[in-house]
């Protein structure tokens, strides 16, 4: 982008057909790696390797962005499902320093969407054990206890393996290739943060691997037990540091029995790594729940 270009979070919503919420983590994040700075008006200036530049204030358009085709930026997902995901966001965060009230009227404000938009995210997000509905009608959601997380690691210890072995019968060559790929990747970068580099790691073993699943309501059980991922994505993006080499060998073990077509050896060794897993990220657990709890949006009431 041209140096001391003008970004403005209500101009890029518009640009990428979102609304402000995702838009203004995204200038936060890129404000944190300082590729923009903040500057004495609205908005971040794109930064020119630190040199001081005059702010330059243009309409923003894909060719401005470097883009060729504007349709690249439209987001055609339903709203529901954008605000799904960032609902997730928030409440995978809270949920860690403690129990919380959702407000569908604040979130409503929030958004600036319709009272059943926001009711249709929140039910997705019941269906995968993250909120859940009390007798008077509140949505609540947390806390993440060490008691709730061993109970999720018991649940995934019998079911993913089994449900591993048939899934991944089902997986090709190449795509389990592609897997690996991504994580000898990562093992040569490990002096590197992690970022969501493991959550992609995570995802192909836990979540792609398990997509082949037949029986709805074994997938749909996994799914609500695999709130753990979400303590490993907000230990690595937060705290930016390198992922865990001891982890990582235990995945490409996993991969590299599929390769060989020994899916009971596979699965044996998926089951490993969740009870190895489970210890480490009670470890993570503990040492995000001492952090400074981040601000959190108002629709997000705490109640202990």
């Amino acid at each position: 982008m041209p140096a001391g270009l003008v970004l403005l979070e209500g101009s890029v919503a518009r640009l990428f057909g979102t609304s402000r919420a995702p838009v203004r983590r995204a200038l936060e994040l890129l404000h944190h790696d300082k590729f923009i700075e903040r500057f004495e008006g609205r908005g971040y200036l794109v930064r020119p390797n630190g040199r001081p530049v005059l702010p330059l204030r243009k309409p923003l358009n894909a060719g401005l962005l470097g883009l060729t085709n504007a349709r690249e930026l439209v987001d055609e997902r339903p709203t529901s499902q954008r605000i799904h995901e960032d609902l997730i966001r928030w409440i995978s965060v809270c949920i860690i320093f403690g129990h919380f009230r959702i407000s569908e009227k604040a979130a409503q404000d929030h958004y600036r969407v319709a009272r059943a938009t926001i009711r249709e995210a929140l039910l997705l997000l019941r269906d995968r054990g993250l909120v859940e509905k009390n007798p008077y009608s509140d949505w609540l959601a947390g806390p993440l206890t060490a008691k709730s997380l061993h109970e999720d690691y018991r649940l995934r210890e019998l079911l993913e393996p089994p449900a591993f072995e048939e899934s991944a019968a089902h997986l090709t060559r190449p795509e389990i290739l592609e897997m690996l790929d991504r994580l000898n990747l990562l093992l040569d970068h490990l002096e590197e943060p992690a970022g969501n580099a493991v959550d992609q790691i995570e995802q192909d073993l836990h979540v792609h691997c398990l997509r082949h699943v037949e029986n709805d309501r074994l997938r749909q059980t996994i799914a609500q037990v695999q709130t753990p991922l979400m303590v490993n994505h907000i230990f690595f993006s937060s705290l930016r540091v390198p992922a865990d080499r001891v982890s990582l060998l235990e995945h490409k073990t996993v991969l590299e029995l599929l390769v060989q077509g020994s899916l009971t050896a596979a699965s044996a060794a998926l089951r490993g790594h969740l009870l190895q897993s489970e210890k480490r990220t009670l470890r993570r657990l503990k040492v995000l729940s001492v952090l400074p709890e981040p601000a959190l949006p108002s629709f997000l009431e705490r109640l202990s």
